[in-house]
């Protein structure tokens, strides 16, 4: 029984870090502003993404954008 709960405490937890960051991210670096990981290798951008991955549909306002998205 607790072998099957363990995929699903994983997601959970990766959820819930995934969120916490994006929040600490949010009020901690400007728009636009860049916080450096790993130097000459990666870093974290703040920006905005209104669509899907990599921006799909983002200029869109067509009435049915939100039912694709979803």
């Amino acid at each position: 029984m607790i072998t099957r709960l363990v995929p699903f405490l994983a997601a959970a937890g990766l959820f819930i870090v995934d969120r916490l960051t994006k929040l600490w991210i949010e009020a901690s670096v400007p728009l636009y502003g860049s916080f450096n990981v790993i130097p000459g290798f990666f870093d974290i951008v703040h920006t905005k993404n209104r669509g899907a991955a990599f921006g799909m549909f983002a200029d869109s306002d067509h009435p049915l954008r939100s039912v694709l998205l979803v």
